[in-house]
């Protein structure tokens, strides 16, 4: 308004009419008390827009890395990383974890040793964990994929179709889709969705979705961990529900893998109400030093 009140005071006044420069600069102060108006309005859309909450930030965070997701990603042109399979994974882990040997699920600590000439990993009983009907399995640790195989792999043709063969005997499923599917072997191996877990957490657990647990029955000691077998819902605790989340989306972006709408919306409270701690970034560091790549999400 300023600059179009410059260009056109020649027009607003004869020079030599002192009436004229006056109803100029009475017309010039009303102008810039406008543009002033304008700018402290527009001040104020900033300084709000700060103000968002994270849970919108982190909608539009999510919607950029759809966006680029489904158009400059797909199965094809997929970059590969470095780890071409679940075991090779697993033994890469160990190394992450080195100086870090607490489970994920019950913070427990855990630690390596030799038994008949294998190296077994055992949780400490010292944490308060109790077995729930399997002693052994309840110690035994094991890495647990935080989006299941059943969820990442259940719509590719190895999974679904007997392309495989042994023994004369035609089969399919996971055992399949890890002996000849490229995709479903760098899912399977990825680190970002593998954490160490107690055993038979693991198996209880199995592909079930992560949800709220009504009434919170408690059956495994004091692990704050919850399974509803009779509505197939796993409740973490809420220190790593975050990181859970972010799991979720990091796979979801990377792979193509669809998530239930209604899980979508929980993970995005999560992740507001769990943000990154020091451990899940070093974690996502020392990650991306082996595979080459970082989750996304935690980067932010």
């Amino acid at each position: 308004m300023v600059a179009w009140f410059f260009r056109n005071s020649w027009n607003l006044c004869a020079c030599s009419n002192p009436l004229n420069f006056r109803r100029v600069f009475v017309i010039l102060f009303v102008c810039l008390q406008l543009q002033y108006c304008q700018d402290t309005s527009q001040l104020k859309k900033e300084a709000h827009s700060k103000e968002v909450p994270k849970l919108e930030e982190l909608d539009i965070k999510l919607e950029e890395l759809n966006h680029d997701n489904s158009t400059n990603q797909n199965q094809n042109s997929l970059v590969y990383h470095k780890i071409s399979n679940f075991r090779k994974a697993k033994k890469l882990l160990t190394k992450i974890y080195t100086d870090k040997q607490k489970d994920f699920y019950c913070n427990c600590n855990f630690l390596r040793s030799k038994k008949e000439g294998y190296t077994v990993t055992q949780i400490q009983k010292d944490c308060g964990l109790k077995a729930r009907l399997n002693q052994e399995r309840a110690f035994r640790l094991e890495w647990e994929h935080i989006m299941p195989a059943h969820t990442f792999g259940q719509n590719l043709s190895c999974w679904k179709q007997e392309v495989c063969e042994k023994n004369g005997i035609s089969f399919k499923g996971r055992k399949c889709c890890r002996r000849i599917d490229p995709l479903f072997q760098q899912m399977e191996s990825d680190l970002h969705n593998i954490h160490p877990s107690p055993g038979e957490i693991n198996a209880d657990r199995s592909s079930f979705p992560y949800g709220i647990v009504v009434g919170e029955a408690r059956k495994y000691g004091s692990c704050d961990f919850e399974v509803d077998f009779h509505n197939k819902l796993a409740e973490p605790r809420e220190e790593i529900r975050g990181d859970i989340a972010r799991t979720y989306f990091y796979m979801n972006y990377r792979y193509q893998i669809q998530i239930d709408p209604k899980q979508w919306k929980l993970f995005q409270s999560w992740a507001e109400e769990d943000p990154p701690d020091e451990w899940e970034m070093e974690r996502n560091n020392r990650i991306k030093k082996i595979q080459g790549n970082s989750n996304p999400f935690i980067d932010r």
